[in-house]
């Protein structure tokens, strides 16, 4: 389903060159994202900092599209929401084919093929509290578990690791904001230390800096 045609999408495109912003592209099915990649066939970057093109809330993405993305003159950068799967599978199961949901947020092989990709939680687009937690949302992509605790394609999982990078230093390939992201110096001092094992609903914090200073950790178990 359309609700952008070519013409708005042509003028958006102008206003991004020319004031040298990133456009933001919502592209949710397959069909969509075939019309805007046909859009951008040929075309330049006009960003050299990051994604000209930014594809929003992708669920469905095959691994030829991604291909065709990085072989392409234009920079694409992709995020994707698995908290939808997590929170909404009722209603997936409801509308989409056995493929079809064989197929959604294939997260494992963006991350293989994409050198610009992110994990957000898209808070808050569901009628949950719960999502606007990053915790759930990187859960879901560990566990690919939805809230009921069914499994959607349990093979594009990743790691506890490589979902925080998505949520933080790959994700910087995407939009990055400077001297955040990434522990690197020069960056500001912002960041949370988390306990082991992964804190699946946020419990395993362990402490969290600001500007280089603990302003809050966790209690220490008595012995």
């Amino acid at each position: 389903m359309f609700t952008l045609s070519i013409d708005e999408l042509a003028a958006a495109t102008e206003y991004a060159r020319t004031n040298c912003v990133q456009i933001s592209v919502h592209v949710m099915g397959d069909r969509a994202i075939d019309a805007v990649l046909v859009f951008f066939d040929g075309q330049t970057p006009w960003l050299v900092d990051r994604p000209s093109v930014r594809l929003e809330n992708v669920t469905f993405l095959s691994e030829a599209q991604a291909t065709r993305m990085t072989q392409s003159t234009m920079r694409f950068g992709v995020t994707t929401q698995v908290i939808f799967a997590y929170a909404e599978i009722e209603r997936y199961r409801a509308v989409l084919t056995e493929d079809a949901m064989a197929r959604i947020y294939p997260v494992r092989t963006l991350m293989r093929l994409l050198p610009a990709l992110a994990l957000s939680s898209d808070a808050p687009a569901t009628a949950w509290a719960d999502p606007d937690d990053p915790f759930v949302s990187m859960t879901a992509a560990v566990t690919r578990k939805a809230w009921d605790d069914t499994l959607f394609v349990p093979h594009e999982a990743i790691t506890p690791e490589e979902t925080i990078a998505l949520y933080t230093s790959r994700a910087m390939d995407v939009l990055p904001f400077e001297g955040s992201g990434r522990l690197t110096i020069g960056a500001r001092a912002e960041f949370i230390q988390l306990q082991e094992p992964f804190p699946h609903d946020g419990s395993g914090l362990h402490s969290v800096w600001q500007n280089g200073h603990c302003v809050w950790q966790a209690e220490q178990p008595t012995v």
